[in-house]
């Protein structure tokens, strides 16, 4: 959409007409933004949106921790929304895609959030919080095998990822895992 600058010109009509001012308004279009300029936009926009959907995790964690998991809910769903717009104002954004995920997985949406650490990785292959995160999905879908695998791919990234992970593994077998956990 152009943006317009206005100018308002003001005269006062004297003599024989009238002595009531007019007001008059004219609008030229401001030039276009290049796609550059726009790009740039889109980037900032999305990581505005990006730092937004952190904060509404980090409270939502904090709820978790509070056990109180309603309001944990709704300030994951806010988080969904502006990673959404993160991603769709930067569809090459890893770090929103795999936090989407993250919220999707503890709104227990793990097939959509699944998709979304796909996507994160296609991005960022070796991205460990992203490689974690699905392998705490598949634990969530009784999926062992993948998140072993996922696991044993993650111990050769990051070790302290990987040790968090090997936690979640054990507190799934054991029965114990914990949604805002991991």
């Amino acid at each position: 959409m152009p943006r317009f600058t206005q100018f308002i010109l003001t005269t006062f009509l004297t003599g024989i007409l009238t002595a009531m001012p007019v007001t008059i308004v004219l609008s030229f279009p401001s030039p276009e933004k290049s796609p550059e300029e726009k790009a740039q936009d889109n980037i900032k926009d999305a990581t505005d949106a990006y730092n937004k959907g952190v904060e509404k995790q980090k409270k939502a964690f904090t709820h978790f921790e509070k056990g109180d998991t309603t309001k944990a809910m709704k300030e994951l769903e806010k988080a969904v929304k502006e990673y959404e717009k993160a991603v769709s104002l930067n569809d090459s954004f890893p770090e929103a895609l795999s936090n989407l995920g993250y919220c999707l997985r503890n709104l227990g949406n793990y097939s959509k959030a699944l998709e979304v650490y796909d996507r994160a990785l296609k991005l960022k292959p070796d991205f460990p919080e992203a490689i974690e995160y699905r392998a705490v999905a598949y634990l969530w879908l009784g999926r062992m095998d993948e998140a072993k695998s996922e696991y044993q791919r993650l111990l050769k990234i990051d070790s302290t990822e990987a040790a968090e992970l090997k936690v979640a593994i054990e507190a799934a077998e054991s029965g114990t895992l914990k949604k805002g956990k991991w």
